[in-house]
């Protein structure tokens, strides 16, 4: 009897375990095969080719200088919005008349899918007639418009800012939540 007490917990976790490893392993078997092997147009894998793949993927100069822009986005996102974020949950982690409603206000944009989040943002930084340079042309920044988004010098500064920004409503949520508790 009591080797059943003390099966049973196992029995009862082992359907999730597996359901869990078949989650993982399945998608982790199918990138080794496809990392592996030739593939043609239409996804379909011909020749096993080993290590070719990686070899090429690490000649290519591209790949390494992509490897370090998408390095530098992830830490300029990340450290921007934890920046960002960490004064704006400590204010609305204080007892203030309208603290639900700012609380409200700051999680709205988190609501607004991606997809209209990144047309807002085009809209807004087009080198035309963008909201961006309307705003900078008014206050006597600029004299000319900018094409923000036509040049790299200046798209990844503000795809940077651009993350970060889609990212506060979020971090604000889980700094709120820590100081909560």
């Amino acid at each position: 009897m009591t080797s059943q007490r003390a099966i049973a917990p196992y029995v009862l976790i082992l359907p999730s375990f597996i359901l869990a490893a078949l989650v993982v392993v399945w998608p982790v078997n199918e990138l080794a095969q496809i990392a592996s092997h030739s593939v043609n147009r239409f996804g379909q894998l011909r020749d096993f080719v080993g290590m070719a793949n990686f070899r090429a993927l690490l000649d290519d100069p591209n790949f390494i200088a992509s490897l370090g822009r998408t390095g530098i986005w992830t830490v300029g996102v990340v450290a921007g919005a934890i920046i960002c974020s960490i004064p704006v949950a400590l204010v609305l982690n204080e007892d203030f008349y309208g603290r639900d409603l700012a609380r409200v206000i700051v999680m709205l944009p988190w609501a607004v899918s991606l997809t209209m989040t990144a047309i807002v943002w085009r809209w807004a930084l087009s080198g035309e007639s963008g909201m961006l340079n309307s705003a900078l042309r008014e206050f006597g920044i600029v004299d000319q418009n900018i094409q923000w988004l036509a040049e790299a010098s200046t798209a990844f500064p503000m795809q940077i800012l651009i993350g970060i920004l889609v990212t506060i409503p979020f971090t604000v949520t889980i700094i709120l939540g820590g100081l909560s508790s």
